[in-house]
């Protein structure tokens, strides 16, 4: 027989042949042995229990009628005593069938009649022992995902973050959680597991001040990318959702996070304090100064020298345009409050883009830089705009002195105005050193700064862009960036044109 056909791991098996008659187990062993298996034998039912007691076995041949214990009782010790998988084939010259279901009824897992041919035998240990290697396959399996649901059950419990597991849909109900959430609703985990969201949402109500909005975002289907603020008397927590899906795409539950922000919550308020302290602190003494250049300007301006009256100037219009950055944060910062405050009334947009390009042109001619306003395609187009014209005039000033900063020496900056369907679109587009691409999602928010190297300066996007957000969007506008570092960066904004 060609023996290749049997697996090499299947060759290192060991077989135990259990038989009363010795000329049988001689013949069946250099058999099963010739195949490449290893044998044990055994004469009798306490025999083989007993060598199954001491040594490796993977199969057992077994015959029913042996003096003292029969096969059925070893067969049934054997599975009584090796929960693990250990096949047991009867070979048996009782042919019945009462008996051949007696020895399945037993714990057999196959059954052989004497006489049997060799390939049969063989044939069925070899499908005994692939099942074997399936089984034990199965069991290794199965203590590496314990392993890992062990691993994933101690990651779970402990992250900083409280974690609520959903699984099903109708309704989702809560199927985990970890230590920091019984904590943080003041319970154990056998009092959350098992509630329908709706019951969630009811303790979530009780723990957070902010319960309706979270109960709004926790019922959202469709939450994207959003996260919702809560907070109990002491913690501050901002609350996202992830979905779980399995391997083939398809939605089987969800993650609510509670990510505890209070330090940082803390921090932000005590800045936003200080940030209005000194701000106001600043405004009047500022005041102060300005106006006692502008009469210094007009009283001796004839008496000082050219090259005197160009440094007041130049303090001057620095200190309005510190004034500005003034105006700027204390918007910001009344934003976190309530809406901006805007005071409508109709201005000529042209002209307004004139005055803020003449401001900032003493700024651009001291880095040689060209200042300049591209020609209307239409001069006789109407472009009256109903806005705040101040806070409007110190968007435009904000990006052109922005501009300014980032662009190198002999650069060009220009302000284009373009008439779209139902809206004026106002660009400010320069040559200047541009926005590293990981940072122009981030120029409009609030507080934040993003430096990068280049050429020894820092490019910075602060509370001036973010102010100018806030101004456009209160005028249902929208504002954008395009920017390529190296390339320079074109911010545009829009305006609605007025009915008639």
């Amino acid at each position: 027989m060609n023996d290749s056909i049997f697996p090499r791991d299947e060759r290192t098996r060991t077989i135990l042949i259990v038989d009363d008659e010795r000329t049988l187990v001689q013949i069946v062993s250099k058999m099963v042995e010739g195949a490449g298996y290893q044998t044990l034998s055994a004469n009798s039912g306490p025999q083989a229990l007993a060598l199954l007691a001491s040594e490796s076995v993977d199969l057992v041949l077994l015959d029913i009628m042996m003096p003292g214990v029969s096969g059925y009782e070893v067969c049934r010790e054997i599975k009584a005593t090796y929960p693990d998988y250990l096949p047991v084939i009867m070979v048996t010259a009782k042919r019945a069938l009462e008996d051949k279901v007696s020895g399945f009824e037993h714990g057999a897992d196959d059954y052989v009649v004497k006489p049997f041919h060799s390939t049969e035998l063989l044939a069925r240990i070899k499908a005994m022992l692939r099942i074997k290697a399936m089984h034990e396959q199965h069991q290794q399996m199965l203590k590496r995902v314990s392993a890992e649901k062990s691993k994933l059950k101690a990651v779970f419990n402990s992250t900083r973050d409280g974690l609520i597991t959903l699984a099903g849909d109708h309704p989702p109900q809560v199927s985990n959680v970890n230590r920091i959430v019984t904590e943080l609703f003041h319970c154990k985990a056998i009092e959350l597991i098992g509630l329908p969201l709706d019951d969630l949402i009811h303790r979530c109500r009780k723990t957070f001040r902010e319960g309706d909005a979270l109960a709004t975002y926790l019922r959202d289907p469709n939450p994207g990318d959003e996260v919702c603020k809560a907070s109990t008397m002491d913690q501050v927590f901002e609350v996202s959702r992830s979905p779980v899906v399995d391997a083939g795409g398809v939605r089987v539950g969800e993650i609510i996070s509670f990510h505890e922000i209070t330090k940082s919550h803390q921090l932000a308020e005590l800045r936003d304090d200080v940030s209005h302290m000194l701000v106001h602190d600043l405004k009047n003494p500022l005041a102060a100064i300005l106006t006692s250049l502008q009469v210094v300007m007009k009283s001796q301006e004839r008496q000082l020298a050219p090259a005197n009256v160009e440094l007041l100037e130049s303090a001057y219009h620095s200190g309005l345009r510190l004034m500005g950055m003034i105006g700027d944060i204390l918007d910001v910062y009344r934003s976190d409050a309530s809406a901006l405050l805007i005071t409508p009334e109709t201005f000529d947009l042209v002209q307004l883009i004139l005055e803020a390009i003449a401001e900032q042109r003493i700024f651009s001619t001291e880095k040689e830089i060209t200042l300049e306003f591209e020609p209307l395609a239409d001069v006789d187009a109407s472009y009256r705009v109903l806005a705040d014209r101040h806070k409007i005039y110190r968007v435009l000033t904000n990006l052109i002195d922005n501009a300014i900063q980032f662009t190198p020496r002999g650069g060009i900056i220009r302000v284009q105005l373009d008439r779209l369907a139902d809206q004026f679109q106002i660009s400010v587009i320069d040559t200047g050193e541009g926005i590293p691409a990981e940072f122009v999602s981030k120029v409009f928010d609030r507080f934040s700064q993003a430096e990068a190297r280049i050429q020894g300066k820092k490019i910075s996007t602060g509370l001036g862009l973010a102010f100018c957000k806030l101004v456009v969007e209160a005028h249902h506008g929208t504002i954008s960036v395009q920017s390529q570092l190296g390339q320079g960066s074109i911010f545009r904004f829009t305006l609605p044109i007025p009915t008639s």
